[in-house]
């Protein structure tokens, strides 16, 4: 059996030895690249964000702790280790999985329905407001964390991935 199909929540991965993560890390990987290349999606994106997730699920606790993707077309692995393993394969498709944190899907993703535009990461000034405000829960504090200096637009804008 594969290491990703023992995998049904954060508590499974959290219990998981850290010397078999690098083998999980593959497995995610090959996954996302199957799925991607049937279905279409964002692929480079969800590649390079597969050790992050590792990382974020071993030390956070979703539904409790609420992870926040700035665009949510990164969490391709979030919604492999987040109980949805067995239907990824709809990704992308009518009546599957979308391709973006949706809370319908699952009570680990902190968006109700749609991506979060790039637009939005608009500094500290007032990001933490507007995601508060999104999610309705308007007297958090929260502090953005810079992932990547990169973005798809080679522009100044950096991925931000928000741990409330």
């Amino acid at each position: 059996m594969a290491l990703l199909d023992q995998i049904a929540s954060p508590a499974d991965l959290r219990a998981l030895p850290a010397e078999r993560l690098p083998e999980l890390a593959r497995e995610l990987r090959e996954e996302i690249v199957a799925t991607v290349a049937e279905n279409g999606g964002h692929l480079a994106s969800n590649l390079g964000v597969v050790e992050l997730t590792i990382a974020l699920l071993r030390v956070f606790d979703p539904p409790e702790d609420k992870v926040l993707f700035d665009v949510s077309h990164q969490s391709y692995a979030w919604k492999l280790l987040t109980g949805r393993r067995d239907r990824f394969r709809t990704l992308r498709r009518t009546g599957g999985l979308a391709g973006f944190q949706k809370r319908c899907e699952s009570p680990c993703d902190a968006v109700a329905q749609k991506p979060l535009p790039e637009a939005m990461i608009l500094g500290p000034c007032i990001w933490p407001e507007l995601v508060m405000s999104l999610i309705g829960m308007p007297n958090l504090d929260i502090s953005p964390t810079v992932v990547s200096p990169f973005s798809r637009h080679s522009c100044a804008c950096c991925t931000a991935i928000t741990v409330f």
